[in-house]
């Protein structure tokens, strides 16, 4: 049910001093970055996740894949239990950091470092579960899912963005990161005519169901339809929606899916 209630994001600023040191810290160059183009694609997914859910006062939500926190300003405001997770330790020690010396009238916030393919938590335990830009960089995708699923208590609500590199959007994508002098990946002539006019990027070993999978995971040849299909093999899904505008369809940077556990 689409929540009534309208969300605003709350930020908590981070040092503005950029160095290599901070080079994995995601908020000094995503959520806090001097720009308002990079700072307002990373919040896309949040933003418009939290259009599709509605806060109760006994919820336990799940952040998988939380980096450094961007996130839990809002969600400490909103939710009454918060568990982020994330597999980086130096991440959950920067979530830490907010939420011990930044944050105002905490409530229940656990922070916890482990694999999302190992999830250290008890079956159908969360009403919710945030998995916001993370599947692009997950080695075994199966099980990853699986995890998310048996952790999610029955009716519980999956809300997942993925990145669009397929089609116009990853032309786009790739214009815009060379404009503001974002990293993105490299792909030869061959490569672009081949995803962006017949939206075929090359299958990534992971879901050939290989049993080793690649090395490196991130957005180069990462297509969200893919995905889609595993979560709907163990949710119903309930929602598609391009990011931000969902009649552009792959001219759009994000895609949102809302699941549902029904078993």
């Amino acid at each position: 049910m689409k929540s009534k209630e309208k969300y605003r994001i709350i930020r908590v600023p981070v040092e503005s001093k950029v160095d290599e040191s901070l080079k994995d810290q995601y908020s000094c160059y995503l959520y806090n970055s001097k720009s308002f183009l990079i700072r307002y694609y990373a919040y896309l997914p949040f933003i418009f996740s939290l259009k599709y859910i509605k806060f109760s006062e006994h919820s336990r939500i799940l952040d998988i894949g939380c980096a450094d926190g961007p996130f839990l300003p809002t969600l400490n405001h909103y939710a009454r239990s918060i568990v982020a997770n994330d597999i980086n330790e130096e991440f959950i020690r920067e979530s830490k950091n907010l939420v011990v010396n930044k944050l105002k009238n905490v409530k229940k916030i656990n922070l916890a470092c482990s694999d999302g393919q190992a999830l250290p938590f008890r079956d159908n335990k969360f009403d919710l579960v945030f998995c916001l830009e993370v599947l692009e960089h997950v080695k075994n995708p199966n099980q990853f899912i699986n995890e998310i699923f048996r952790v999610l208590r029955r009716n519980g609500i999956l809300i997942c963005t993925l990145p669009v590199e397929i089609g116009i959007s990853l032309l786009i994508r790739t214009l815009i990161g060379k404009m503001v002098n974002f990293k993105r990946p490299k792909y030869s002539l061959k490569e672009l005519i081949r995803i962006v006019i017949f939206k075929r990027p090359q299958l990534r070993p992971e879901y050939r169901g290989h049993k080793e999978y690649s090395r490196a995971t991130g957005h180069k040849n990462f297509d969200w339809r893919v995905i889609k299909k595993k979560i709907g093999l163990r949710f119903e899904i309930i929602r598609t929606r391009f990011v931000p505008i969902n009649f552009l369809k792959h001219i759009n940077p994000i895609v949102l899916i809302k699941a549902i556990k029904n078993s």
